[in-house]
């Protein structure tokens, strides 16, 4: 069995003790949902992301249901309950068990508004904005909406929909969005769908799977992660996040590993008294002497920690 949004295979013992305990037609159907991890001592719980959430109440308001089916960007569908009031639908934001996620619960509202623009999307009141004026709503979670939509096309009408979240202007203090320059809300994001259940037993369970593989890759998010399964052949990549640097301590057998992933979040880790400053050369050929030396800081602190470091990949720089 694999976990579908890790491709790394569980170990056997593991397995056939849920099985055992649960029966494995009940242990299959949870790790295809894409809402469970399977750990030595049981399950682990992920969460959903806000740009699932919004699109959850989106669905909701525009379908007018109680529990609407989400297509996330990982391809797994989710089932969501969604709360009606009125000409609203809400949606709760579930962590799982993410031991530190600040929009745990969060509310996201979506509405169906009359207007003549046909079926535009409105960010509304506590999602957070960027000084130059655009919503702080991903790609990933613009594409998850739009065709999340389109799957539905034959229910809308020609109306306007309108998501808020009432408490985004509060809950952003705990986000840290302004010292990413999003200021008066939340951000709606997400590039599978699904939030890791960061915790302790999540990451003990990473560094056991990742012991049984000669060559790794550390990757700190969902885009390293596609990089490396796309284009670093023989090296078996897991998301380790924020937590690179425990990985590295207690991946000391490893043969080879590679570091990738986002420069802000490298750069912040290896050197955080430079991150402020280099975030943002964002443009020509002060962005690639950036690059350059953020993967050579990496690897330099990388492999203070553990010497089978061969290389520091940067993807793209972004602030």
């Amino acid at each position: 069995m694999r976990d579908p949004l890790e491709f790394y295979e569980y170990p056997e013992e593991w397995v056939s003790e849920r099985c055992i305990a649960e029966g494995r037609s009940s242990v299959k159907r949870k790790i295809e949902s894409g809402l469970f991890i399977l750990t030595a001592e049981g399950w682990l719980r992920r969460g959903i992301t806000t740009g699932t959430t919004a699109t959850a109440a989106i669905l909701g308001a525009v379908l007018w249901k109680e529990r609407v089916e989400v297509q996330t960007p990982a391809g797994i569908p989710v089932f969501v309950n969604v709360r009606l009031k009125r000409a609203s639908a809400e949606a709760l934001k579930f962590a799982g068990d993410h031991a530190f996620d600040a929009t745990d619960r969060l509310k996201i509202i979506a509405k169906i508004e009359r207007g003549e623009r046909g079926h535009d999307i409105v960010f509304g009141e506590g999602i957070g904005t960027f000084k130059n004026g655009r919503k702080a709503v991903s790609e990933a979670v613009l594409r998850q909406i739009s065709e999340n939509l389109r799957r539905i096309e034959a229910e809308l009408s020609e109306n306007t929909i309108l998501v808020e979240v009432p408490s985004g202007r509060e809950v952003a203090k705990r986000t840290g969005n302004e010292q990413k320059g999003i200021f008066g809300g939340v951000s709606l994001l997400g590039t599978t769908g699904f939030v890791e259940p960061w915790c302790e037993k999540l990451l003990r369970t990473k560094i056991e799977i990742a012991r049984r593989y000669d060559k790794i890759a550390l990757t700190t998010g969902r885009s390293g992660w596609r990089f490396c399964m796309q284009n670093l052949r023989g090296f078996q990549p897991f998301v380790f996040g924020v937590h690179i640097e425990e990985a590295l301590l207690a991946l000391q057998d490893c043969e080879e590993i590679v570091i990738v992933g986002a420069p802000s979040l490298l750069l912040k880790w290896a050197m955080p008294e430079k991150w402020r400053k280099m975030r943002t050369l964002t443009r020509g050929r002060k962005r690639e002497v950036a690059i350059e030396n953020i993967s050579k800081v990496v690897l330099k602190k990388a492999r203070s920690i553990n010497e089978n470091v061969s290389e520091a990949i940067i993807l793209s720089f972004f602030a």
